[in-house]
């Protein structure tokens, strides 16, 4: 019992460490903005939220290539969704983003992909 306690701190500590604001890239001067997107989730007790986030969305085409990708937590203590790409990203033309939140918290995330 002992250890299961020190594990599940230890776990903790390791997944609240890992929800952060980050960008992948730089937008240049001439870029656009291709897609911006809040993702609010409330807390679920003893649970979490898996968000997935595709560009472009489903039946849509995009001819731009993406140059950066900001995923920005609206949470001030760090204790929102860790963002990680699932599939595509910088250089490519579409990306798929998994916001990861932790347990008994919600998320409240912004993701920005920016593009020539």
């Amino acid at each position: 019992m002992h250890s299961i306690l020190i594990l599940s701190t230890i776990l903790s500590v390791i997944v609240t460490s890992l929800a952060y604001s980050t960008k992948f890239g730089e937008p240049f001067a001439h870029d656009l903005i291709l897609f911006r997107r809040t993702e609010i989730r409330h807390p679920l007790d003893n649970k979490y939220w898996n968000v997935k986030v595709e560009f472009p969305c489903e039946g849509s085409i995009n001819n731009f290539t993406i140059s950066a990708i900001n995923v920005y937590d609206h949470f001030v203590n760090s204790s929102g969704a860790a963002p990680s790409f699932l599939r595509g990203g910088v250089g490519a033309s579409e990306v798929t983003i998994n916001l990861s939140g932790q347990v008994n918290r919600g998320i409240n995330s912004t993701i920005e992909i920016w593009g020539f």
